[in-house]
């Protein structure tokens, strides 16, 4: 269910939530979700919110110069990623973050 809901959020980015009822649907709207789930035996209606990365008190995200390394901060992986383009999963973690910033750089090769 994880990766359905992440890729609702991949596929609607101006998405700030979702909705999910009892037989497992995901809507957007939280009008739709309660009137499908109205027809359902369990009506209950599952609010998921967008995981965000961290805000920094710095207005224009930075990251240190040369390559992305471990040394970095998770902030500063992601404001690379963010201006390069490259998607990451908020709960990603360090780790994850260099693996795919280097599966990123192999692919424009």
């Amino acid at each position: 269910m994880k990766e359905k809901i992440e890729h609702v959020f991949k596929t609607h980015p101006k998405a700030e939530q979702v909705f999910i009822t009892s037989d497992k649907l995901i809507f957007l709207n939280d009008h739709d979700a309660q009137n499908h789930a109205n027809t359902l035996k369990n009506s209950e209606v599952k609010k998921v919110v967008k995981a965000y990365k961290e805000e920094t008190s710095n207005e224009d995200a930075s990251y240190p110069e040369g390559d992305p390394s471990m040394k970095w901060k998770a902030d500063e992986l992601r404001a690379y990623m963010d201006e390069k383009k490259i998607e990451y999963e908020g709960d990603d973690n360090k780790s994850d973050l260099i693996t795919k910033i280097v599966q990123a750089t192999e692919n424009k090769d």
